[in-house]
């Protein structure tokens, strides 16, 4: 797939090309049919004229004739039928292919993008409208596209037919289309704008509706008895949203209604401008009785049909905006390209440094990271402690490259760690987020995600290490030992309270072959007793293993060889567990505010 700045323009040719990119032949096929489809009603009014007059002549000439014509209508039908069956089974191949094709593209460029995107309101509302847009456009569009084409030869047959009898008819259904396209083309700018204008509204409702119905809530609502009126704040952005669709809608339903007045009067003026070559014997009866019914329905399908398909593509083209906008997003590989390429089998670690690090978030001016200098030795554990916003996970998102427009430097083995591609930095550092991921996978799948590329872990070695974290007498109870499926997506699956899941997480990272460990509070779950002792636990497994903990709990931290006390953009304190306590500064007031959940130390 094509990315970045090098990705082709969506637009609305885009609508034909990606469908038959996606299934090559089964669109072929199906714009032939579609093409054979076309051209129905133009051989629909011959067939009926020849049958009426045949019908009127019955008298003169028999039977034979009408027969004829009504043999040719009946196969002329079962032809059509076979040909909207083949489309219709065309069309559920192209589907599929269009879906995955489309989702893919978004997937991939989703995962790519660089992480400041994920942390931005408009950005996430972008992504919301492209990942629930993208399919229904493109599949409408496709089919409104075809729908045009469809009207064109139509309009075209029809006109061949009126040149001789009412040639201003022509004029007059031109005449009249043009106002109703551009009526449906702010039509179509109006629904766009009111779907951009709800997009928030439409995230908050799916928030709600989560917490309302997901299974992980379910404690908490019985708990705190908040579904009642939850489910009111969801009733009320739910009827938000929908009453700002609907009055576009409804605007858009006035006026089309209006418009058919206006059809009405029109039909009935190149219907009575035949009459007279009915009556002089150029035009058989029925002729006009066919031309009445495919003009009739050619107007009434100018009034809705073409309004809607304008509609639509403008609707489309609008979001193609969005779409370029999206696929227009900075990648991460867009920088690896120019980066050295890491290699984990030569690569030690040895130092890190922050020289001078500078740092203040996309959109917002408070400086987080001010001038920090601090460094980091081969081996050796670091705690990182201080007030919430003082710049702790954002030195995690740093190093991990999810963030990059940083002032000074931040040093790898003595080399600008600019140089290292991000893709290749889960090689250094080994994470664990507080928000961390339970995946729905068997107890082994889910320790082997830390090191996805090394070989499977024996089974006598994956019981110890679950042993060492206190999970293997949960796992022994359930029925299929390490290759039970966790989470509820199975019939069988089994649940883990909060705290094993964290500390399936931990024993995840524990499992990496990364150098480095990042750990940003994964154990907040656990009481502070027990994930003080878990990080004892950890600490003492990975003592070859550089280590960086966050923790607004302090207990763990007399085992760590550094405490790094951060605030005001820098170090405001750091030392051994023993020096800060006895300093008396600012460490030794947060642990003595903590002191007491931790029992006699």
């Amino acid at each position: 797939m094509e990315k970045g700045k090098g990705l082709k323009k969506y637009n609305l040719i885009s609508l034909v090309s990606t469908p038959l990119k996606a299934a090559p032949f089964a669109s072929g096929v199906y714009l032939l049919m579609k093409a054979i489809g076309a051209v129905v009603p133009l051989i629909a009014i011959k067939l009926d004229a020849g049958f009426v007059d045949a019908v009127l002549k019955i008298k003169d000439k028999g039977m034979n004739k009408a027969l004829f014509w009504l043999i040719l209508i009946a196969l002329f039908i079962f032809i059509s039928e076979l040909v909207n069956y083949i489309s219709r089974l065309l069309w559920e191949k192209i589907e599929i292919k269009l879906n995955e094709e489309l989702l893919i593209r978004v997937s991939d460029k989703t995962s790519a993008v660089k992480y400041k995107y994920m942390e931005n309101k408009e950005a996430l509302d972008l992504i919301s409208r492209v990942n629930e847009n993208i399919v229904p456009y493109f599949s409408e569009g496709f089919l409104k596209c075809l729908h045009a084409f469809d009207m064109a030869i139509r309009v075209c047959g029809i006109s061949i037919i009126l040149i001789n009898g009412a040639w201003w008819g022509i004029i007059l259904i031109f005449g009249f289309s043009i106002p109703l396209c551009i009526m449906a083309q702010k039509s179509g700018a109006e629904h766009y704008e009111a779907a951009i204008s709800v997009t928030e509204k439409k995230r908050k409702t799916e928030v709600l509706n989560d917490i309302l119905c997901s299974k992980d809530k379910e404690e908490e609502r019985f708990l705190f008895g908040f579904s009642t009126e939850l489910g009111k704040k969801w009733e009320e952005s739910f009827k938000q949203v929908c009453g700002i669709q609907l009055g576009v809608r409804k605007k858009w339903f006035i006026k089309m209604k209006a418009s058919g007045v206006f059809v009405c009067g029109a039909s009935m003026l190149i219907i009575v401008s035949l009459l007279p070559a009915v009556i002089s014997g150029s035009m058989s009866v029925g002729l006009f009785i066919s031309l009445i019914n495919a003009i009739l329905e050619l107007m009434q399908e100018t009034t809705w049909g073409l309004t809607e398909i304008v509609d639509s593509l403008t609707r489309t083209n609008h979001f193609f905006k969005d779409l370029n906008s999206f696929f227009s997003w900075e990648e991460i590989d867009e920088e690896d390209k120019n980066r050295m390429p890491y290699d984990k089998e030569e690569f030690v670690f040895k130092s890190l440094v922050f020289r001078n690090t500078s740092f203040t978030y996309p959109d917002t001016e408070k400086q987080v990271l001010k001038n920090l200098f601090l460094e980091m030795k081969e081996g050796k554990h670091y705690a990182l402690v201080g007030s919430n916003g003082e710049g702790k996970t954002t030195i995690i998102k740093l190093l991990l490259g999810l963030y990059d427009g940083y002032g000074g430097d931040i040093l790898l083995n003595g080399e600008s760690i600019r140089k290292v591609p991000v893709r290749e930095r889960n090689q250094i550092f080994s994470v664990v987020f507080q928000d961390f991921v339970r995946y729905s996978m068997t107890v082994r799948e889910n320790v082997e995600l830390g090191n996805i590329s090394h070989k499977e872990i024996k089974e006598e070695e994956l019981l110890k290490l679950l042993d060492k974290v206190g999970l293997k007498n949960k796992i022994d109870s359930l029925s299929d030992g390490v290759e039970h499926v966790l989470g509820k997506l199975e019939k069988d699956g089994q649940d883990l309270s909060g705290g094993e899941w964290q500390k399936l997480a931990i024993l995840r990272a524990m499992c990496s072959p990364a150098p480095v460990l990042l750990l940003d509070e994964p154990a907040s779950a656990l009481d502070p007793e027990s994930e003080r002792d878990i990080y004892y636990l950890f600490l003492n497994l990975m003592k070859e293993k550089t280590a960086v903990i966050i923790s607004h709990r302090l207990g763990f931290t007399r085992w760590v060889d550094e405490i790094l006390v951060l605030g005001n953009g820098g170090v405001l304190e750091k030392g051994t567990f023993d020096e800060l306590i006895s300093k008396k500064g600012i460490f030794y007031e947060m642990f003595e505010s903590q002191k007491k959940w931790y029992g006699k130390q």
